[in-house]
């Protein structure tokens, strides 16, 4: 199962702390938001992750690395500009066959993922919105 964090935002209701600092990387109880997201993923039997970059991907990616440190493989696909949420799930086509999911990266949950892929599966949808 793949998975593709939508992180390429500029955070720009989150200024200043976004100028230097992605919105991602900020940190919620000491732990950058991203690292809940992909916790939660790998929870949920999610091994290949693709985060879509603008600004600071750099950063991003300097944290993150290949994904190992966090039990993912993650993929990343950097925009020159701002595709949004359909432009950067479709750059990324070639990365989905099957079954995946789109989170933004910067929601905080413990939704059951599990049990909403189940009931995709289950009802042959061609597309499931939480």
């Amino acid at each position: 199962m793949k998975a593709m964090l939508l992180a390429a935002g500029e955070g720009t209701r989150l200024r200043p702390l976004t100028l230097e600092m992605p919105k991602v990387l900020l940190p919620i109880g000491g732990q950058p938001l991203i690292e809940y997201q992909l916790s939660w993923l790998k929870h949920h039997g999610i091994q290949k992750v693709a985060i879509n970059l603008y600004h600071l991907g750099n950063k991003v990616k300097d944290f993150l690395g290949d994904g190992s440190h966090f039990g993912v493989k993650i993929f990343y696909s950097t925009e020159e500009k701002l595709l949004g949420t359909a432009g950067g799930v479709k750059r990324m086509e070639h990365f989905f066959h099957n079954t995946f999911a789109v989170v933004y990266a910067d929601v905080l949950t413990n939704f059951n993922l599990s049990a909403m892929i189940k009931f995709h599966q289950e009802k042959k949808a061609v597309a499931t919105l939480v």
